[in-house]
């Protein structure tokens, strides 16, 4: 009963008097408009300059003028609230009240539409006017509370902040589910860098199936690759399929998770329930976190009893040996989150130490060694060299990327301390004031694994190949909201406190932590890019042409990029290479395995391969002013270089990129 209670209260510090608090939110309203416009006309300001169009568009000086004009009359209109106007301002406002209201069933109809505007101008071809962020937030704050008034006007007596809230919350999670519709596309070929190989890696799984032959799992991810092949029971399932399937994984897990977690507070109301599954699905995308990572985390949540010390070892156990075949570092999360819950759920009753982190320190033991364990099987059995699973211990870190970056504007490290902030000071809060202060062994238990989890996170993101998000942070984030939802419902021990002893979250921090999984949101996603499907046929044809010619000869042809093609039978007859993807290459590029690269190098010096299939090689050195400089350089060096020594392309796509290089004559192309 905690939000609950919460949420009927969060008004007090509004002035109880219908026409001063319309007043005061006016005023709220326009003071925070003024705000967000003067930082949405800086931004685009800025933008105006990176995209070099301010000296030469008399259109966006004209616009940028026009938006200083209304900004200054938005100024007035806040000043004039505190002038003999403000009772002009409330007949104003009890007028437009009561037009709202005739508006009747329109209000659903218009609440609709302010919901679907946002992801609408972002994804279409007007977006790019918006992608600065303040200019997005500004207009999603304007729609958002264009949607509270509406709805405040159907449900009159409902909190104002909660509402607010909850209409962000749902803005948010429609612009969240709409950006998935860059994914669903019949483009041939691949939608981004390594979008395609993913079901490449997926296909593995059934490879005699699919290819005739064996070849070995990846190396890379097992578990989320083991989820994407369910499509291939179904022989035959086209590339949309394949990518429908991961958008639905890609929705269904973090849902799931929030389902879970709501089931285990028990929370009251069909209605709360729903936003906090929102919630948490939001929050889990400022990582975001792996839905083949979320397997762990639901069933934590449904399975680790704070009082059922056997049982949650058994399901830490089985969670493990997911983590182990599925990322090195998640393989301590799932005993790391059991007893997180156990501190939380479990006062120490003046227990001593030893008694008090047994059972913990068992789930964490008993996890790491069944991780491993797990780990060390998949290797065994695999098929996969024991060399190629020891890539993240082998790569450089790049510490400069946990501040902004061109990799990261934001920053690793400012983007968690962001995300993060709200949280922080709803947990400390309650901690200073409420009586867990006295409980010391849970607060060591809290702390400790809330700083080993952030560590690990922050040494994964600095690996090269990392840096550009928070996804690294993933486990800490979990953790941290599992601590945070906690804290704020007051949930500190197995049963609530009592009515004279709970204590009230401070209601502008709650909406806070509410909101900053939406600013992370609406800063995503940009004007869908249109494909031109006739020219994609065109360069099918093309491939299929050189393709054919090699095969007819008796080549071998390596696919090192778009593989998927062979995958899903869009090129057939072709015999295929499993050997040099692009998204491993690029993996024992970065972790500079000689091994790996050694008999690659060979390869191509030997002229094993006929036709080499892969896009547009990069052949330029970059420093760190440059997006993912040191993972272009690695591949420039360790793959570009030898091909161009020893190959020569015969061919070339714009749409898309892509090379086709036969062995060359003599070595003129080694000088680079």
């Amino acid at each position: 009963m905690e939000t609950a209670r919460f949420l009927r209260q969060s008004d007090s510090f509004l002035p109880q008097d219908a026409q001063s608090k319309r007043l005061f939110l006016l005023r709220f309203f326009l003071g925070i408009t003024f705000i967000l416009g003067l930082l949405a006309l800086a931004d685009q300001r800025q933008y105006a300059d990176e995209i070099a169009v301010w000296q030469v568009s008399s259109n966006w000086r004209g616009a940028i003028g026009i938006g200083s004009i209304l900004l200054g009359i938005l100024g007035l209109l806040f000043i004039s609230t505190w002038t003999n106007t403000k009772q002009g301002w409330i007949r104003f406002f009890n007028a437009l009240g009561d037009l709202t209201a005739r508006m009747g069933v329109l209000r659903l109809l218009a609440l609709f539409a302010l919901a679907v505007v946002f992801p609408l101008t972002v994804l279409g071809p007007y977006g790019r006017f918006i992608l600065p962020f303040f200019t997005r937030l500004l207009f999603f704050w304007i729609l958002v509370c264009l949607g509270t008034w509406l709805t405040l006007s159907v449900r009159p007596s409902a909190s104002t902040l909660s509402t607010f809230a909850a209409v962000g919350l749902i803005f948010g999670f429609i612009h969240r589910i709409a950006l998935f519709s860059a994914d669903l596309s019949l483009y041939p070929f691949s939608l981004g860098w390594s979008e395609a190989s993913r079901y490449y890696y997926a296909s593995l799984f059934f490879s005699e199936q699919v290819y005739g032959i064996p070849i070995p799992p990846s190396v890379l991810h097992p578990t989320r690759y083991l989820l994407q092949s369910l499509p291939f029971l179904l022989p035959g399932t086209s590339l949309f399929a394949h990518r429908l399937w991961q958008v639905v994984l890609w929705l269904v897990l973090p849902l799931s998770v929030g389902i879970v977690f709501t089931w285990r507070l028990r929370l009251e109301s069909l209605g709360l329930r729903l936003l906090f599954i929102t919630w948490v699905f939001l929050f889990l995308f400022q990582g975001p976190v792996w839905y083949h990572l979320l397997v762990m985390v639901i069933l934590i949540l449904w399975g680790a009893r704070s009082d059922q010390s056997w049982w949650t070892l058994g399901v830490v156990l089985l969670c493990s040996l997911w983590a182990g075949i599925s990322r090195v570092n998640w393989i301590p999360v799932p005993g790391m989150l059991a007893a997180l819950l156990y501190f939380i759920e479990r006062k120490d009753k003046g227990q001593n130490t030893f008694r008090y982190y047994l059972w913990p320190a068992i789930w964490f033991v008993g996890g790491i060694v069944a991780g491993f364990s797990s780990q060390s099987f998949y290797i065994l059995v695999s098929g996969n060299s024991a060399g190629q699973f020891g890539s993240s211990f082998d790569s450089p870190l790049l510490w400069y990327r946990l501040l902004p970056s061109e990799t990261y504007l934001l920053g690793v490290l400012p983007g968690i301390v962001l995300a993060s902030f709200p949280l922080v000071l709803l947990i400390s809060y309650h901690v200073k004031n409420h009586s867990m202060s006295e409980q010391g062994l849970r607060l060591a238990g809290v702390v400790t694994l809330l700083l080993a989890l952030f560590g690990g996170g922050i040494l994964v993101s600095v690996k090269i190949g990392g840096g550009s998000n928070l996804h690294n942070l993933d486990a800490y984030l979990v953790a941290f909201m599992i601590l945070g939802v906690y804290t704020a419902m007051g949930r500190w021990g197995p049963t609530a406190p009592s009515a004279g002893t709970r204590i009230a979250n401070p209601p502008l921090l709650f909406i806070l932590a509410i909101w900053m999984p939406i600013f992370f949101t609406i800063g995503m996603g940009k004007p869908l890019r249109r494909f031109d499907l006739d020219r994609a046929q065109q360069s099918l044809a093309t491939i299929r042409s050189l393709v054919d010619s090699a095969v007819s000869q008796g080549g071998n042809v390596l696919f090192i990029s778009q593989r998927h093609l062979l995958t899903l039978n869009i090129i057939q007859d072709v015999d295929l290479i499993p050997e040099y993807e692009t998204v491993f290459l690029m993996e024992m590029a970065m972790s500079r395995n000689r091994e790996y690269l050694d008999q690659f190098h060979s390869d191509l010096e030997t002229h094993f391969f006929d036709l080499i299939v892969v896009d547009t090689l990069a052949t330029q050195i970059q420093s760190k002013d440059h997006n993912f400089a040191e993972e272009n350089n690695a591949w420039v060096e360790e793959i570009s270089f030898p091909i161009l020594c020893h190959y020569q392309a015969v061919e070339t796509l714009r749409e898309p990129p892509l090379q086709f290089l036969v062995p060359s004559d003599g070595l003129e192309s080694c000088s680079f």
